[in-house]
């Protein structure tokens, strides 16, 4: 009995081991310390879109197959002296057109002052379509948040940001022509601290905070840009939200906890009809 014991624990022992394993299909490594990488995406042929900086000062976009062939790689910089380029999101539309979305600033370092939000859409075959240079100062924090981007099913794209003066959730639409149609700024009660959105049908949802331990909820109309409801629930600045068939939202956010066990933050799971 003891050794079929034994013999089952080795066979178990092995079955895990063997579970753990992997196998490097390949691996890019680009041999360049001037190029720092800071989002990524996939199109619907499972490419690889990776975005970046290149020497602090333009944004460079490159297209991998999904074997890791690099396809195309393309750079822009801002053209205007002593303003840098920074991306901060990369997304694809139902086309596989690809959008890079970043800011313009000037200054070095962490120290950056932004003027503009820049959009890119590059063609599948990397074509640069067209530019645009939204005049915005915006908060962005290193940490994530507070510079959202996407697409809806007729090539339209959605940027949520938020601004600096006064604070709170800007959502900009632009066509797929570049056209820029609407930039809305709720700032209710100083609601700020934007850091997520979904949309479904033609509704957004962003999500964002308040100092004052509130989590806030706002719905936007995608035609008009408008707010159609707003919500305050209790709880640190909501980092995610997602939106179901049926409309209803669920919003991911935090509280504090102080307890004789335990004291820091603990999760919160909200869900919106």
């Amino acid at each position: 009995m003891k050794k079929l014991l034994l013999l089952l624990i080795f066979v178990l022992i092995l079955s895990n081991h063997s579970f753990a394993q992997y196998t490097l299909d390949w691996m890019h490594d680009e041999n360049e310390y001037n190029k720092t990488a800071t989002m990524m995406a996939t199109d619907s042929q499972d490419n690889l879109i990776v975005t970046g900086y290149l020497n602090t000062e333009n944004i460079y976009t490159r297209k991998y197959d999904i074997n890791g062939n690099v396809l195309w790689e393309v750079s822009d910089a801002s053209g205007i002296q002593s303003n840098y380029q920074r991306p901060y999101w990369t997304t694809c539309d139902a086309n596989d057109n690809v959008f890079v979305i970043g800011y313009r600033y000037t200054g070095t370092g962490s120290t950056q002052y932004i003027d503009a939000i820049v959009v890119l859409k590059y063609s599948p075959n990397g074509a640069l379509l067209w530019k645009k240079n939204i005049q915005h100062s915006i908060y962005v924090s290193y940490g994530g948040g507070n510079l959202r981007a996407v697409t809806d099913a007729s090539g339209n794209l959605y940027i949520g940001a938020r601004p600096t003066v006064p604070t709170g959730m800007t959502l900009h639409k632009i066509d797929p022509n570049g056209t820029i149609v609407y930039s809305n700024t709720y700032n209710g009660d100083n609601d700020g601290n934007f850091s997520s959105m979904k949309i479904k049908g033609n509704t957004a949802i962003m999500v964002g905070g308040r100092a004052v331990n509130q989590t806030v909820v706002v719905a936007r109309d995608l035609t008009t840009g408008n707010v159609t409801w707003t919500a305050n629930v209790p709880g640190f600045v909501g980092v995610d939200v997602e939106i179901d068939d049926a409309g209803n939202s669920y919003v991911l956010s935090a509280t504090y906890q102080d307890t004789t066990l335990f004291t820091g933050s603990n999760l919160l799971l909200y869900k919106l009809s």
